[in-house]
């Protein structure tokens, strides 16, 4: 397509749509491509990625998620998903009846954002919140500096439940409290 094949566009509104449409369409593509040679030349895979593409191994690997994610998805579910590759990774980890469920209830639409989607990501990846018998704990006597906010927040968001130990579930627990 040349340039003067266009529409002329006096909206970024309109040119914003027009390029996502496109890229959502690319993204599928370009994720098969990787896929493929991913498939067709393990052994030199990454440093390809790295010496012959514009992005990274990072953002080819989401491209593949994508990719197998919603390659097969039918019309219907494409219709009702955002644009965005990086809001499409983060659905993509979405279980497939999670992910029926919320397009149903409307929680994903066009209009989903990143943090949306990584918000129901993360809802669909802890377990339902239980009253759980917690074991005692016992203080140290020695002078340990709480855990700061940060570093608390980080570890919320980088394990599930299941992975956090006993004295770290406990300690989060009473920092919330």
């Amino acid at each position: 397509m040349a340039m003067t094949d266009l529409e002329p566009v006096t909206s970024l509104e309109v040119r914003a749509e027009r390029i996502m449409e496109t890229f959502e369409r690319t993204a599928l593509t370009i994720g098969a491509e990787l896929i493929e040679a991913k498939r067709d030349h393990p052994g030199c895979f990454m440093a390809w990625v790295a010496d012959s593409l514009p992005f990274g191994i990072d953002q080819a690997e989401r491209l593949m998620a994508v990719t197998r994610a919603f390659a097969t998805a039918d019309p219907e579910m494409m219709a009702a998903l955002p644009k965005a590759s990086t809001t499409l990774f983060q659905l993509s980890r979405l279980p497939a009846d999670r992910l029926r469920q919320a397009i149903e209830t409307g929680e994903v639409n066009t209009e989903t954002t990143y943090r949306e989607a990584a918000r129901l990501r993360s809802v669909a990846d802890s377990p339902e919140w239980e009253v759980i018998e917690m074991p005692e704990v016992q203080p140290s006597h020695a002078s340990e500096p709480r855990i700061a906010a940060d570093l608390l927040a980080n570890e919320l968001l980088r394990f599930p439940r299941s992975q956090l130990s006993d004295e770290l579930a406990v300690r989060i627990r009473r920092w919330l409290q």
